[in-house]
């Protein structure tokens, strides 16, 4: 597959794709069941996204492996690197699974609904499974972008250790958030089969992630306390993953002509770069973050 003919706003020409081999230590994550500022609904949405992930992370690597050999350019290098941020993100999430289920959170559960999803999207058309792929990363894009620009991690109380994995994970996904998509074009997905993609994402994820958050709470007492359910349900409504710029830029995928790279988002990474992986970077530095084998 040839890659001249990209979109014209991708940066497949010029963008860097690494994958950064960090371990971290997630048992730092605490003792306490709201392990994210004592949050009730904020601890129990994170862990079902995290209990969703390590099954999503493989499909897409392997959904976009099996394209590599059939990509020229400089966007086969960045599949590389995507391979590589996607297998050590599995790795960490299953890892901080383990620690929230020792909270008493049903990550387990979660992940296991989230691999019967992807087990059946593996039987999807390579064509299918990379177009969906594309379109959930959009959605870890978006959330991303929107928590780094509001530095929404700086507004929650948790160990240093997470705070840096999480961040990790966020900038991680951005500098990839276009390589999936310029596969799916390379592969000549029409407009029309890319919303529709996005459509099937919707249908698979909403089960899982959703079906996944109201377990979780279910289980908790706290839950039935309305008072402390609706405070907490107040503060996540003036999180940054619900004002309406947010739900904007993940509607942005239905409209003609839309590529990832159509906003620029350099300044953004290098900030976080330099924060997170500088000398004097929260990753860096954070003592119970080591460099993995």
């Amino acid at each position: 597959m040839s890659t001249r003919g990209l979109h014209a706003d991708s940066t497949a020409g010029t963008r860097t794709v690494t994958a950064r081999r960090y371990a971290f230590d997630h048992e730092t994550v605490g003792a306490e069941r709201h392990w994210l500022d004592h949050d009730l609904f904020g601890s129990h949405l994170v862990a079902a996204l995290s209990g969703v992930i390590p099954p999503g992370e493989r499909f897409f690597a392997d959904a976009i492996r099996r394209q590599r050999d059939q990509v020229d350019g400089p966007l086969r290098e960045q599949i590389k690197g995507f391979i590589g941020q996607e297998r050590l993100h599995q790795r960490e999430h299953d890892e901080f699974n383990h620690s929230l289920a020792r909270l008493g959170y049903p990550t387990a559960g979660i992940d296991r609904a989230s691999a019967i999803t992807f087990a059946v999207a593996e039987r999807f058309p390579a064509r299918l499974q990379v177009a969906v792929a594309a379109a959930i990363e959009h959605w870890t894009a978006v959330i991303a972008e929107h928590s780094l620009v509001e530095d929404q991690l700086a507004d929650w109380e948790m160990s240093e250790a997470t705070r840096a994995f999480l961040a990790w994970h966020l900038v991680e996904e951005l500098e990839h958030r276009a390589v999936a998509f310029d596969v799916m074009q390379a592969m000549g997905t029409s407009e029309l089969e890319r919303i529709l993609a996005m459509r099937v994402a919707v249908a698979m994820m909403i089960p899982s992630v959703v079906g996944g958050l109201l377990v979780s709470l279910a289980g908790d007492r706290d839950t039935w306390r309305p008072r402390r359910l609706g405070r907490s349900l107040a503060r996540f409504r003036r999180t940054a993953i619900v004002q309406g710029s947010f739900v904007r830029d993940l509607l942005a995928w239905n409209r003609p002509g839309f590529h990832p790279d159509e906003r620029s988002i350099d300044a953004l990474l290098d900030k976080w770069r330099a924060e997170l992986f500088g000398p004097e970077g929260l990753v860096t530095t954070t003592s119970q973050a080591r460099t993995a084998s």
